[in-house]
């Protein structure tokens, strides 16, 4: 995602990746987000047809390892990153709420990124439900908060 090569060999724990980021920078709440099939990183888009129009469609068992950017701005006043911790990720999937510890730490010149240390596994679903992720950082010992919520549906395999 974003030009910034995943590492292969967190790419093989899980059969999907959530990628989620910011940039420091940015004055909205928002997380930009994008949900890739696991290793080839190809997009999942939501379905367009029928009951699952407008979702993401998962599984019974899949599984969703979570990769977070922290993308610095082009700003030229700005020369280096700022010091960004992550001190919470929380996913959401239809009130029952997994907090994601957050393990490997990989940095370039204009981001971080940090990977989940162990996949979420989607619990049977079939009725549209949210999936929220709430993301609380400190940037330069500044507390943020960064959150999304598109919905989802997890199948039996059978629909």
């Amino acid at each position: 995602m974003y030009g910034i090569p995943a590492s292969p060999q967190h790419q093989t724990n899980a059969r999907y990746i959530l990628s989620l980021s910011f940039d420091p920078c940015q004055h909205s709440q928002a997380l930009r987000y994008q949900f890739m099939r696991s290793p080839d990183g190809s997009s999942v888009q939501k379905a367009v047809y029928g009951k699952k129009a407008g979702c993401y469609f998962f599984e019974k068992n899949d599984t969703l390892l979570v990769q977070v950017y922290a993308l610095c701005s082009h700003d030229p006043s700005i020369s280096e990153l700022p010091s960004i911790d992550i001190k919470q990720l929380a996913l959401t999937l239809n009130d029952y709420v997994v907090e994601m510890e957050m393990g490997t730490h990989f940095e370039g010149d204009f981001y971080k990124m940090y990977v989940s240390k162990d996949p979420y596994v989607f619990k049977y679903n079939p009725e549209p439900w949210p999936l929220k992720a709430l993301l609380n950082v400190t940037i330069d010992g500044e507390p943020r908060t960064f959150s999304f919520d598109p919905e989802v549906i997890v199948g039996d395999g059978e629909d």
